[in-house]
C-alpha cells in the first residue's frame, strides 16, 4: 500500500500493510466517530487505517472468499466477491457476517444496496434480502448507484444506466 502527499513533487511512500495477499478495492468509510479508510483482499482479507493510511489492522472478515469490493455508507458496510460472498457489518467494521447472495457468480463492486458481478449479475438488496438477475451476458466490473439511478461499467466498453431502480437498462 502507497501514500502521498500533494505537493510540487508527489512523492509515495510504502506502507506496511501486514499481508502479502492481493488488495482488490480501497474505500474511506465517512462516519461521525471519525473517518476510516477499507480494504478488501483475497482471502478474506479486510484492512482498516483510522490515520489516512499510515498504519493498517487486519479485520476478521469471517470468510476465506477473495473479495473484490467493500462499500460504507456510516457504520453499515457490505464487501462482495468470489462465489457469490456477501458480508455484512452493522459496528463499523468490527464484526462481519455472511449473507445469502441468491448467485455463485463472483462479485466484483457494491455499491449500497446494489451489487454486479460475472455474466451480467446484478443484485439488489430488498427488505433485507438480495435479488439476483441477469442484465447482460458480460462480466460487470462496477456500479454507482444513487437514488433510483444505477450505471453499470462492463468488459468490452459496456455502459448500462437504469432510472427505475433497475426495472430497464
Amino acid at each position: 500500500i502507497f501514500t502521498t502527499q500533494i505537493n510540487s513533487q508527489p512523492t509515495w511512500n510504502y506502507q506496511n500493510s501486514g499481508t502479502t495477499n492481493d488488495l482488490n478495492k480501497i474505500i474511506i468509510q465517512y462516519s461521525a466517530g471519525g473517518n476510516r479508510l477499507y480494504v478488501a483482499g483475497d482471502n478474506g482479507t479486510i484492512l482498516r487505517s483510522s490515520n489516512n493510511g499510515m498504519i493498517w489492522e487486519n479485520v476478521n472478515s469471517n470468510t476465506n472468499a477473495d473479495l473484490k469490493g467493500i462499500s460504507f455508507y456510516a457504520d453499515t458496510g457490505y464487501a462482495v466477491g468470489s462465489n457469490g460472498t456477501i458480508i455484512k457489518t452493522s459496528d463499523g467494521g468490527n464484526n462481519w457476517s455472511n449473507m445469502i447472495s441468491n448467485t455463485t457468480n463472483t462479485l466484483n463492486c457494491i455499491d449500497g444496496n446494489y451489487a454486479v458481478g460475472e455474466n451480467g449479475t446484478y443484485l439488489k438488496l430488498v427488505n433485507g434480502i438480495w435479488t439476483a438477475s441477469q442484465i447482460d451476458t458480460t462480466d460487470l466490473n462496477s456500479i454507482y448507484a444513487f437514488n433510483q439511478t444505477q450505471t453499470v461499467a462492463g468488459n468490452y466498453g459496456l455502459i448500462l444506466r437504469s432510472t427505475n431502480n433497475g426495472q430497464n437498462w
